[in-house]
């Protein structure tokens, strides 16, 4: 309706500027032409005047879609875990991409994309707003969009599990990532922070992960190898 109002308002404003060129080319005196002038001016202000909503509702519709992430079709794998656990981090080593990484929780406010290679296979990665063992009711709208995109998007999904617990305790990511694996699809941990994490710490999150069943990886030497030949042998079956 916006782009309608605007269009239409467009093609008066035309009419108006022709029907006005021939008054002023045919005047006889210059006052008389002048007059013209003046009247074309103020009855296209007003047309204009009166598109200032439609403007604004474009502009803002606009920046809407702009926010709307262009996603291939092709295998999909989405980061999550709590907020300030390392996803965009991970992001960012995986797919060489520079999102912008802050210090403090929710800092994602959109879905970050970026794309790596495994030996076989292409892969779309998306890092997922930081979410809370919360219920959906009890969501903000950013961590409720994270929710649909892990229903609705992911192939895979990359559970980034603190293990130095500066995000959140680990028994609170236990429970995140319970909830992540009732939605049914394939989940690898990644422990993240190995290098400020306590050996207790550690060997917690190695322990949560094995006590789920689920495959983990340490960001230590080659864990983007032995990443990369998980997610094959995931695809692969």
């Amino acid at each position: 309706k916006s782009l309608a109002h605007i269009h239409k308002s467009t093609i008066i404003i035309k009419k108006l500027s022709r029907e006005y060129l021939r008054k002023i080319s045919t005047a006889e005196e210059y006052a008389q032409a002048k007059k013209f002038a003046t009247e074309f001016l103020g009855r296209a202000c007003s047309v204009i005047k009166k598109m200032r909503k439609s403007i604004k509702n474009y502009n803002e519709f606009a920046t809407t879609v702009k926010e709307i992430p262009s996603l291939k079709k092709m295998y999909t794998i989405l980061i999550a875990g709590v907020p300030n656990s390392g996803k965009t981090t991970l992001l960012n080593e995986l797919a060489g991409t520079k999102a912008k990484v802050a210090s403090y929780a929710f800092t994602t406010t959109s879905l970050n994309i970026g794309y790596f290679n495994t030996k076989k296979n292409e892969i779309q990665l998306i890092d997922t707003p930081g979410l809370l063992d919360r219920s959906f009711e009890e969501m903000n709208r950013i961590e409720r969009k994270a929710l649909v995109a892990l229903k609705c998007i992911a192939n895979t999904i990359f559970f980034v599990l603190d293990a130095s617990e500066t995000s959140a305790p680990i028994e609170i990511q236990k429970r995140l990532l319970e909830r992540i694996l009732e939605l049914g699809k394939p989940v690898i941990v990644v422990i993240s922070k190995t290098d400020i994490a306590s050996d207790s710490g550690i060997k917690e999150s190695i322990s949560v992960s094995s006590k789920l069943g689920l495959k983990f990886i340490e960001k230590s030497r080659q864990w983007v190898e032995r990443l990369s030949e998980l997610v094959d042998r995931i695809i692969s079956t």
